[in-house]
């Protein structure tokens, strides 16, 4: 997440929850539509897709928060991802709770529409075997198709907060456990080295998949929070 990204706009979101906007969601998407894709359909709507299964996670994050007796004063989403602003602090054990509900809604979104994709597709087979149905068997393939597009962008968003480096979920969940199994000089200094690593590895792995400035632009922002762990002197 930005650490200094100005507010383009302020919504509301589920129950009345704050949902600042960060201007560099416009350098997202400017870099986004600047793939191969451009302004092709599908590629807008993978992006309203990725938009709105990131706020379902946020939100998610906040509801586990407010379990955990965390007070949750704002949701901030920006090109990087989705934060909250808490009112109290938060234990080490209810961090990791929090942030491990993001990759996890992102996972169960893949198995709902996954699975409802497959009942569609179940359907749409049984309209195809009438020839009066050619028209309406369209629709329902289109829909299919709509569905399993929704579920495979959220398991590949479900695995990439699984990967162990800010500004990911999986960044938090590494830190955490580490702290929870070694000393924490041991645990920042494996952090930050491991964080720096998927830095590295990540550019090289991302340039066919989002292309390299997307890449760079979604895990540069965390750099040195990563250097800093491994000079022990972790930052907020």
């Amino acid at each position: 997440m930005f650490k200094q990204d100005k507010i383009l706009f302020v919504s509301a979101g589920l129950a009345g929850l704050p949902v600042n906007v960060g201007v560099s969601v416009l350098l997202f998407l400017a870099l986004y539509l600047s793939l191969a894709f451009g302004l092709h359909p599908d590629a807008l709507m993978v992006g309203v897709i990725v938009l709105i299964s990131s706020l379902l996670a946020g939100h998610a994050s906040a509801a586990a928060a407010i379990l955990q007796g965390v007070g949750v004063r704002s949701l901030s989403i920006g090109g990087a991802g989705v934060d909250l602003t808490r009112v109290n602090e938060v234990p080490a054990r209810d961090e990791l709770l929090i942030a491990a509900a993001v990759p996890l809604t992102h996972l169960a979104l893949f198995g709902f529409f996954g699975l409802a994709s497959n009942l569609v597709a179940q359907h749409a087979a049984a309209l195809a075997a009438s020839a009066a149905m050619a028209e309406q068997h369209a629709l329902w393939r289109s829909g299919v198709e709509i569905l399993w597009l929704v579920a495979i962008v959220n398991v590949f968003l479900g695995i990439l907060h699984l990967l162990p480096a800010y500004p990911f979920a999986g960044g938090m969940i590494f830190s955490r456990l580490l702290h929870a199994l070694l000393p924490t000089h041991i645990a920042n200094t494996v952090s930050g080295f491991v964080g720096l690593l998927m830095f590295v590895l990540w550019i090289p792995l991302s340039m066919g998949i989002l292309g390299v400035g997307l890449g760079v632009f979604l895990v540069a922002p965390e750099w040195h929070r990563h250097l800093a762990l491994m000079n022990n002197q972790p930052q907020a």
